[in-house]
């Protein structure tokens, strides 16, 4: 849909063949439990992530304000951004942000972090507030680890998720909408199933 939406392409001329992943994609317990232990997090601190490229595109700048209004009704939980800096500048403002609102302690911006799969048993809900996704493997592989997810419900990413059936889809570039779907999964643990 996304791509006849940009390209003038007959319908007719155009497949879609979906993605998978195999069993690698399937994280270690014990690494996750390890990358919890590298991080300073307890086994039970509630861990809302998200793993892309640090660039205006992928909209952790969301993330941040969205954790800002969590944090005050649950100021245990951590949020967690992993990629590097695609943009420098933006790197710089997200990490000024987080600190700006008072998030040192609860958002924790590591870089690069290998073994993704494992990184995805660590979260509890993966995140993935971008713009316009062309596809969202990371989605993918929060699933194969049977993570919750909340996502934009913008480029690819409604493909992948269908609302309130193996995720969460929030308005994009609403902070308060990725607020309130984290905050529902945090209030619902048997949906984060």
């Amino acid at each position: 849909e996304n791509t006849l939406e940009v390209y003038p392409i007959d319908p007719a001329k155009v497949e879609v063949i979906h993605y998978g992943l195999g069993e690698e994609a399937v994280g270690n317990p014990l690494r996750a439990e390890e990358i919890r232990r590298k991080l300073g997090l307890a086994k039970d601190t509630l861990l809302v992530g998200m793993v892309a490229s640090l660039s205006e595109g992928k909209r952790q700048d969301l993330l941040i304000q969205a954790a800002k209004r969590v944090s005050a009704d649950y100021p245990g939980c951590r949020f967690l951004i992993v990629g590097v800096p695609g943009q420098v500048e933006y790197a710089r403002k997200i990490r000024t942000m987080s600190e700006t609102l008072g998030l040192e302690t609860q958002v924790i911006m590591p870089g690069f972090l290998e073994d993704i799969p494992s990184l995805m048993l660590a979260l509890d809900i993966l995140v993935l507030p971008s713009n316009n996704e062309a596809f969202g493997i990371v989605l993918l592989e929060a699933m194969a680890n049977s993570r919750a997810i909340v996502g934009s419900n913008s480029g690819a990413i409604p493909e992948i998720v269908r609302h309130g059936e193996n995720g969460l889809l929030f308005a994009p570039g609403d902070s308060d909408s990725l607020a309130e779907a984290i905050l529902r999964l945090i209030r619902s643990p048997d949906e984060r199933v």
